[in-house]
Protein backbone atom coordinates (compact mmCIF):
# COMPACT_ATOMS: atom_id res chain seq x y z
CA UNK A 1 0.00 0.00 0.00
CA UNK A 2 2.79 2.45 0.83
CA UNK A 3 4.53 1.55 -2.26
CA UNK A 4 1.11 2.38 -3.72
CA UNK A 5 1.06 5.94 -2.40
CA UNK A 6 4.66 6.74 -3.26
CA UNK A 7 4.12 5.68 -7.28
CA UNK A 8 0.89 7.08 -7.10
CA UNK A 9 2.66 10.39 -5.80
CA UNK A 10 5.43 10.18 -8.21
CA UNK A 11 3.30 10.21 -11.28
CA UNK A 12 1.29 12.68 -9.98
CA UNK A 13 4.63 14.86 -9.39
CA UNK A 14 5.85 13.76 -13.28
CA UNK A 15 2.49 14.35 -14.51
CA UNK A 16 2.86 17.73 -13.19
CA UNK A 17 5.95 18.58 -14.19
CA UNK A 18 4.85 17.05 -17.57
CA UNK A 19 1.87 19.15 -17.75
CA UNK A 20 4.29 22.52 -16.47
CA UNK A 21 7.01 21.76 -19.66
CA UNK A 22 3.67 21.17 -22.06
CA UNK A 23 2.79 24.60 -21.37
CA UNK A 24 6.23 26.29 -20.96
CA UNK A 25 6.88 24.34 -24.60
CA UNK A 26 3.62 25.93 -26.31
CA UNK A 27 4.87 29.22 -24.80
CA UNK A 28 8.47 28.86 -26.26
CA UNK A 29 6.84 27.96 -29.45
CA UNK A 30 4.09 30.46 -29.97
CA UNK A 31 6.82 32.92 -28.92
CA UNK A 32 9.20 31.66 -31.98
CA UNK A 33 6.20 32.13 -34.17
CA UNK A 34 5.88 35.47 -32.72
CA UNK A 35 9.01 36.39 -33.02
CA UNK A 36 9.58 35.70 -36.13
CA UNK A 37 5.93 37.11 -37.34
CA UNK A 38 6.87 40.71 -36.05
CA UNK A 39 10.40 40.33 -37.74
CA UNK A 40 8.51 40.02 -41.15
CA UNK A 41 6.09 42.35 -40.42
CA UNK A 42 8.59 45.20 -39.91
CA UNK A 43 10.40 43.83 -43.33
CA UNK A 44 6.83 44.26 -44.84
CA UNK A 45 6.31 40.61 -45.62
CA UNK A 46 2.75 40.84 -44.67
CA UNK A 47 1.90 37.63 -46.21
CA UNK A 48 4.70 35.39 -44.09
CA UNK A 49 3.58 37.63 -41.12
CA UNK A 50 0.50 36.83 -41.60
CA UNK A 51 0.40 33.10 -41.73
CA UNK A 52 2.60 32.88 -38.38
CA UNK A 53 0.65 34.70 -36.61
CA UNK A 54 -2.37 32.38 -38.10
CA UNK A 55 0.01 29.86 -36.64
CA UNK A 56 -0.25 30.95 -33.71
CA UNK A 57 -3.69 31.19 -33.61
CA UNK A 58 -4.66 27.86 -35.02
CA UNK A 59 -2.28 25.89 -33.09
CA UNK A 60 -1.23 27.50 -29.56
CA UNK A 61 -5.19 29.02 -28.37
CA UNK A 62 -4.05 28.42 -25.03
CA UNK A 63 -0.78 30.39 -24.95
CA UNK A 64 -0.49 33.69 -23.82
CA UNK A 65 0.10 34.97 -27.21
CA UNK A 66 -2.86 33.94 -28.42
CA UNK A 67 -4.92 37.27 -28.19
CA UNK A 68 -2.02 39.35 -29.99
CA UNK A 69 -1.91 36.70 -32.49
CA UNK A 70 -5.50 36.61 -33.52
CA UNK A 71 -5.74 40.69 -33.56
CA UNK A 72 -2.73 40.93 -35.63
CA UNK A 73 -3.11 38.38 -38.14
CA UNK A 74 -7.31 39.88 -38.32
CA UNK A 75 -4.96 43.03 -39.58
CA UNK A 76 -2.44 41.87 -41.65
CA UNK A 77 -5.53 40.20 -43.40
CA UNK A 78 -7.30 43.61 -44.17
CA UNK A 79 -3.87 45.27 -44.60
CA UNK A 80 -3.97 46.53 -48.33
CA UNK A 81 -0.28 45.95 -48.99
CA UNK A 82 -0.71 42.11 -48.22
CA UNK A 83 -0.20 40.41 -51.39
CA UNK A 84 -2.42 37.79 -49.88
CA UNK A 85 -5.12 40.32 -48.29
CA UNK A 86 -8.12 38.45 -47.54
CA UNK A 87 -11.15 39.75 -46.28
CA UNK A 88 -12.71 36.45 -45.59
CA UNK A 89 -10.14 35.32 -43.15
CA UNK A 90 -10.05 39.16 -41.84
CA UNK A 91 -13.32 38.64 -40.55
CA UNK A 92 -12.86 35.88 -39.43
CA UNK A 93 -9.86 36.65 -36.92
CA UNK A 94 -12.23 39.90 -35.95
CA UNK A 95 -14.49 37.70 -34.88
CA UNK A 96 -12.45 35.53 -33.09
CA UNK A 97 -10.65 38.24 -31.27
CA UNK A 98 -14.35 39.14 -30.11
CA UNK A 99 -14.74 35.96 -28.23
CA UNK A 100 -11.43 36.91 -26.32
CA UNK A 101 -12.29 38.72 -22.97
CA UNK A 102 -10.76 42.44 -24.08
CA UNK A 103 -11.15 45.76 -22.95
CA UNK A 104 -14.21 47.48 -24.38
CA UNK A 105 -12.63 49.89 -26.29
CA UNK A 106 -10.58 47.54 -27.98
CA UNK A 107 -14.34 45.63 -28.99
CA UNK A 108 -15.62 48.62 -29.75
CA UNK A 109 -12.57 49.18 -32.49
CA UNK A 110 -13.25 45.53 -33.80
CA UNK A 111 -16.76 45.89 -34.20
CA UNK A 112 -16.33 48.85 -36.18
CA UNK A 113 -14.24 47.27 -38.28
CA UNK A 114 -16.47 44.38 -38.58
CA UNK A 115 -19.26 46.90 -39.72
CA UNK A 116 -16.82 48.55 -42.49
CA UNK A 117 -15.32 45.27 -43.63
CA UNK A 118 -19.42 43.82 -44.10
CA UNK A 119 -19.70 47.12 -45.73
CA UNK A 120 -16.76 46.83 -48.12
CA UNK A 121 -17.62 43.59 -48.84
CA UNK A 122 -21.61 44.67 -49.86
CA UNK A 123 -19.92 47.63 -51.93
CA UNK A 124 -17.75 45.20 -53.69
CA UNK A 125 -20.82 42.90 -54.71
CA UNK A 126 -22.62 45.72 -55.76
CA UNK A 127 -19.52 46.77 -57.75
CA UNK A 128 -19.21 43.13 -59.37
CA UNK A 129 -23.29 43.20 -59.99
CA UNK A 130 -22.48 46.32 -61.81
CA UNK A 131 -19.62 45.59 -63.82
CA UNK A 132 -21.69 42.10 -64.60
CA UNK A 133 -24.37 44.76 -65.90
CA UNK A 134 -22.39 47.01 -67.69
CA UNK A 135 -20.47 43.91 -69.32
CA UNK A 136 -23.74 42.73 -70.32
CA UNK A 137 -24.83 46.13 -71.84
CA UNK A 138 -21.43 46.29 -73.60
CA UNK A 139 -22.17 42.76 -75.46
CA UNK A 140 -25.74 43.65 -76.15
CA UNK A 141 -24.04 47.14 -77.59
CA UNK A 142 -21.77 45.29 -79.66
CA UNK A 143 -24.17 42.80 -81.01
CA UNK A 144 -26.02 45.79 -81.90
CA UNK A 145 -23.41 47.42 -83.49
CA UNK A 146 -22.17 44.55 -85.52
CA UNK A 147 -26.61 44.14 -86.84
CA UNK A 148 -26.43 47.78 -87.73
CA UNK A 149 -23.25 47.47 -89.78
CA UNK A 150 -24.07 44.28 -91.15
CA UNK A 151 -27.88 45.67 -92.19
CA UNK A 152 -26.01 49.14 -93.32
CA UNK A 153 -23.89 46.72 -95.81
CA UNK A 154 -27.24 44.80 -97.13
CA UNK A 155 -28.67 48.45 -97.71
CA UNK A 156 -25.80 50.10 -99.27
CA UNK A 157 -25.75 46.26 -101.25
CA UNK A 158 -29.60 46.79 -102.06
CA UNK A 159 -29.23 50.88 -102.84
CA UNK A 160 -26.19 49.47 -105.59
CA UNK A 161 -28.77 47.08 -107.06
CA UNK A 162 -31.57 49.28 -107.18
CA UNK A 163 -28.98 52.09 -109.14
CA UNK A 164 -28.08 49.29 -111.58
CA UNK A 165 -32.13 48.19 -111.82
CA UNK A 166 -33.10 52.02 -112.41
CA UNK A 167 -29.90 52.77 -115.10
CA UNK A 168 -31.51 49.32 -116.63
CA UNK A 169 -34.96 50.90 -116.69
CA UNK A 170 -34.06 53.93 -118.22
CA UNK A 171 -32.05 52.42 -121.07
CA UNK A 172 -34.79 50.06 -121.59
CA UNK A 173 -37.11 53.20 -121.98
CA UNK A 174 -34.74 54.85 -124.49
CA UNK A 175 -35.09 51.38 -126.25
CA UNK A 176 -38.43 51.18 -126.31
CA UNK A 177 -38.99 55.58 -126.99
CA UNK A 178 -36.29 54.50 -129.92
CA UNK A 179 -38.63 51.64 -131.46
CA UNK A 180 -41.58 53.66 -130.71
CA UNK A 181 -40.30 56.55 -132.98
CA UNK A 182 -38.90 53.80 -135.39
CA UNK A 183 -42.51 52.44 -136.05
CA UNK A 184 -44.13 55.22 -136.56
CA UNK A 185 -41.33 56.60 -139.20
Amino acid sequence: MKTLLVFTAACLIVAGCSTTRVDSDTEARASHHMILADSLQRALAFDQAALEYQIVAEHYPASSAYPAAVRKASLLYLDPDNPMRNDSLALHWLNAYLGLPVASVDRETVRAEIQLLERITALQDDLARWHHTADSLLAVTRKQDNQLSNQAQQLQALQNELKQVRQELDRLKQVDVQINKSRRK
